[in-house]
């Protein structure tokens, strides 16, 4: 199961036209007539400076309530929802 899910990342970025999951949620904002980071935290019920680093790759621990909420919100399953926040990690990470 490990091996299938590094593959999928592997995958993930190797593609040059994926969305990232900053460009998703921005999408989904828009597409909800959600105006801000701010408002959408509170939504969410997420502090908006988790948020932000979530969507930049600034951290590599999230808590669970956090993906479970962030997930909710896209409506694309926690794997592949994992999937696109590892591909957003920055290289140091």
């Amino acid at each position: 199961m490990e091996d299938h899910l590094l593959s999928e990342i592997y995958h993930l970025l190797e593609r040059e036209t994926h969305l990232s999951l900053r460009e998703l949620v921005e999408l989904k904002k828009t597409e909800m007539g959600i105006k801000s980071n701010r408002q959408l935290s509170m939504l969410m019920g997420i502090d908006q400076t988790r948020l932000d680093r979530m969507l930049d790759g600034d951290t590599q621990k999230v808590d669970l309530f956090s993906i479970v909420k962030l997930d909710e919100f896209l409506g694309i399953g926690i794997s592949k929802l994992v999937q696109l926040y590892v591909s957003s990690l920055k290289p140091e990470f």
